[in-house]
């Protein structure tokens, strides 16, 4: 038989002592657990955040002695001087600047700031222009850290620099000319010198439109009329250029007009016999000429240089 069976339990409304300790001591000891575990927990939080105290002081420091340009800091390391747009610039990075790209600088602190704090604020400009155009995702380590890599953050920028390059507009062109006063005057008047480089190259400029001669034809025919010495001693070394893939920040032209020109014709098109005239005291260039853009890439971007100086502008920089 079993004996549970056999002595049934029965509810029992005693109340004696006998009956009621080891109820109340088990309770007890329940209580007493509890209080416990947090008293411990919350030791536990206070040493964990004393130690993270300790570790992040003795990181900091540890951080400023592999620093080099931290070892006599014009800056404190770890203030905030500016802003540019979304980001702090500290006086490690600008302490980085000055001993990167300012190493002998003499002149006085106010000044050094400033011009730190000038290429601080485009870096920082370009990476969150870039950002926002979706060539870069930022790193903490990069952006906005009182420490950044300074290194890699240099890295990124060297990278966003030649993305930007890269989807900019490009052109390739090619010339023909005829100078009539190049530095020295003509061995014949100028205004029959004039007369002749204009003849020659309207002549040319009828044979290139009914595609008779192709530009570098037409640079041989220039280079072998020998009487156009008398308008050019170099009349060969004019007569044909080409120019690969420039774009905006370097035009494949001194002349701003003939850069102007240039950039509205499409691929194939010519400019038409353009005269052009820089005449200075103590100088003098004259000569007439026909460009074609032989080949055109319009990209996301106008050029770096635009591109940079309108970040500029959307992120500006702010001193605290």
């Amino acid at each position: 038989m079993n004996p549970e069976i056999a002595n049934p339990p029965t509810t029992s409304t005693d109340t004696s002592p006998s009956t009621k300790p080891p109820i109340s001591g088990v309770k007890k000891l329940l209580r007493n657990r509890r209080a416990m575990t947090i008293v411990g927990v919350v030791a536990f939080v206070i040493v964990a955040l004393m130690g993270y105290s300790v570790w992040q002081q003795s990181q900091n420091t540890a951080t400023d002695m592999s620093r080099p340009w931290n070892n006599s800091p014009i800056f404190p390391p770890n203030s905030v001087v500016a802003t540019v747009g979304a980001e702090n610039i500290y006086g490690d990075d600008l302490n980085y600047i000055l001993e990167t790209n300012y190493p002998d600088a003499t002149e006085s602190a106010a000044v050094l700031k400033d011009e730190a704090l000038e290429l601080a604020a485009v870096e920082s400009a370009i990476l969150q222009q870039a950002q926002q155009d979706g060539l870069v995702s930022l790193k903490a380590e990069l952006f906005n850290a009182v420490y950044k890599d300074q290194s890699a953050r240099e890295d990124e920028l060297r990278k966003v620099r030649q993305q930007v390059r890269e989807k900019s507009d490009k052109f390739t062109t090619s010339a023909v000319s005829v100078w009539f006063y190049n530095v020295d005057p003509p061995t014949v008047s100028v205004a029959q010198a004039e007369q002749i480089a204009r003849t020659k190259l309207t002549q040319i400029y009828g044979q290139l439109q009914n595609s008779s001669l192709t530009m570098v034809q037409a640079g041989e025919a220039i280079k072998k009329d020998a009487k156009l010495a008398r308008v050019d001693r170099n009349y060969d070394g004019n007569a044909y250029t080409i120019s690969a893939d420039w774009d905006r920040d370097n035009p494949a032209f001194t002349f701003n007009e003939l850069t102007d020109a240039v950039y509205n014709l499409k691929e194939g098109q010519m400019t038409p016999v353009t005269k052009v005239s820089d005449v200075r005291p103590n100088h003098r260039e004259e000569f007439f000429v026909i460009i074609k853009m032989e080949k055109r890439f319009d990209g996301q971007f106008r050029s770096l240089g635009e591109w940079t100086r309108m970040a500029e502008t959307a992120y500006s920089l702010k001193q605290l």
